[in-house]
């Protein structure tokens, strides 16, 4: 795609977004829709989860999440832990770490702790339903692990029902920094990466796999991601995020900071 910001989406599609929605718009596979603040485009991620997964259960008996970490999700989980705590839909669920830092759960910087904290625990999910990396392990052999532990839950080549991803400033996505073509293994599903940034020891799953999931949603905010997304929006593949392709929907939440108007 140019330069250009992309057409308005006009017809309607099956999000079921919040009433905070400022603008909906479509770049190539990516429909994108824009909110004033973090705190409206979380709320709408939220509305989005519970009607995907719903919607998964209707037809199947259990569905996987795969969640990131970082800070801009964590509205959204103690969202989802609140105002549909009491949702049916949770016991048949089972969630997967999109990444994790080698660190102990303890750690401020454990994805699993914060998620266990903030979705986990208040929801009453049982341990069989969270499915992460055991970081006491040395860095090769908590990806070992992990995968193994992919592929006996969800077999050799997962396909996971839904993926929450973020994006950092520098358009990486997961645990995948840019360039993409320097973080691409050939284990189709977990691979050990290492950030620019401490903690620099990461697990993630591959772009292999986030691609074989049926819908994946993007939660992006903060002005200091306007340059990464205007580039990742034109298709600029050296950045990770612009790699995801979901097999159904490959959708983008965020907030204005992140995507001002022209």
């Amino acid at each position: 795609m140019g330069a250009s910001r992309g057409r308005i989406v006009t017809s309607q599609t099956r999000h079921r977004v919040a009433s905070a929605e400022i603008e909906r718009l479509q770049f190539g596979h990516r429909t994108v829709h824009v909110f004033d603040s973090l705190s409206d485009a979380s709320a709408a991620v939220a509305t989005e989860i519970i009607s995907l997964i719903e919607g998964l259960l209707s037809v199947k008996r259990t569905c996987t999440v795969a969640l990131s970490g970082g800070s801009t999700p964590r509205e959204l989980y103690s969202i989802l832990s609140s105002d549909y705590r009491e949702r049916d839909c949770w016991k048949y669920v089972t969630f997967l770490l999109v990444d994790e830092r080698l660190v102990p759960e303890s750690d401020d910087a454990s994805n699993a702790g914060m998620i266990r904290k903030l979705l986990i625990q208040p929801l009453g999910l049982k341990d069989e339903q969270f499915l992460h990396p055991n970081t006491s392990l040395a860095h090769d052999e908590c990806t070992y692990s992990y995968a193994a532990k992919l592929t006996m839950r969800m077999g050799e080549t997962p396909s996971i029902d839904l993926i929450l991803l973020g994006m950092g400033a520098d358009g990486h996505t997961a645990s995948i920094f840019p360039p993409a073509v320097s973080t691409e293994g050939s284990d189709p599903i977990v691979i050990a990466t290492t950030a620019p940034v401490q903690p620099q020891d990461r697990i993630s799953i591959t772009m292999q796999t986030i691609n074989r999931a049926s819908c994946v949603l993007f939660l992006v905010a903060g002005q200091d991601k306007e340059r990464a997304l205007k580039q990742v929006f034109k298709d600029n593949m050296l950045l990770p995020a612009a790699r995801v392709v979901a097999q159904d929907e490959t959708a983008f939440f965020i907030d204005r900071k992140a995507f001002p108007p022209s």
